[in-house]
């Protein structure tokens, strides 16, 4: 790698606050706000599903007929074409994501079974630490802008309700789609589900562990594959007959095989010249 100065470890510090019953949880040192932007958007406002590409068939290509008119004249094929722009209101989140000295930040994905028994949600929890307290209002204020960008007008149904657990407050927007806030000093917490985001509040009185990693991810295999199970076996109900059961049957026995792994741990340590990798598996 290119010689950079250090990076130094406090991923550990926010990684307390992922719960056992936690799938994955990756903590990393001194993000940009560009990323964390990108990944409120990714993983609370505006998830997006990609397209499925057919496995059946190539790519039709055009052999014959019109390859352009008079009107492609203008059009450049020395540069990538401009990329859409999000139509989500992201600047005031932006400006308050800007303004602060961020440190670290950790993102938390859960499986949370639906009352029905059948569905599995998988919500997730973002905590960004910063080296200065939170403006709660600010931070509110900037996701109500991109709330009603998204799912309403008039700015209806992009006010907040509190709500105490414990002594600490946190915030749920009253829209169409969960969305929950809570700020605690310089930490502050994101959720699409309030019991996500209760679990990791209830864990902000554990003591933080000293730390030289600048990345720690977490996989917790056990926790993780019941949940998954149940996802990709009702996605592989949607194939047509006749064709393997790829995710439920094929991936699934990958996972039986590893059926006594109980956790996979990266730590990444960044001394400036060299990053090192330390890859750990716990069993049962």
């Amino acid at each position: 790698k290119n010689v950079a100065p250090a990076v130094a470890g406090v991923p550990d510090d926010l990684l307390r606050l992922a719960p056992d019953t936690a799938a994955f949880a990756h903590s990393w040192a001194h993000p940009t706000a560009a990323q964390l932007l990108a990944l409120i958007e990714a993983k609370l406002l505006a998830p997006k599903v990609t397209s499925r590409i057919s496995e059946d068939y190539a790519p039709t290509v055009e052999t014959g007929g019109e390859t352009g008119a008079e009107s492609d004249l203008e059009t450049r094929i020395d540069e990538a074409p401009v990329a859409a722009q999000s139509s989500i209101a992201l600047d005031d989140l932006r400006h308050v994501l800007e303004s602060a000295p961020i440190d670290a930040a950790l993102e938390v994905q859960f499986g949370e079974h639906m009352p029905d028994g059948v569905f599995v949600e998988t919500p997730a929890v973002l905590a960004i630490k910063s080296s200065a307290n939170w403006d709660s209002g600010a931070v509110r204020n900037a996701l109500s802008a991109a709330a009603a960008s998204l799912w309403t007008v008039s700015a209806s149904g992009t006010g907040w309700s509190a709500h105490q657990r414990g002594a600490r407050t946190w915030y749920a927007l009253d829209g169409l789609a969960p969305l929950e806030v809570a700020v605690d000093g310089n930490l502050l917490l994101l959720a699409d589900s309030e019991p996500a985001l209760s679990a990791a509040m209830d864990r902000l009185n554990l003591r933080p562990t000293p730390s030289d990693a600048a990345s720690v991810a977490l996989f917790r295999h056990l926790a993780g594959r019941d949940d998954y199970r149940k996802i990709v076996s009702l996605l592989d109900h949607t194939q047509p007959t006749g064709k393997p059961a790829f995710f439920s049957a094929d991936l699934w026995s990958l996972s039986a095989i590893f059926a006594n792994v109980r956790e996979v741990e990266i730590r990444t340590r960044d001394t400036g010249s060299t990053l090192r990798e330390t890859v750990t598996y716990r069993m049962r």
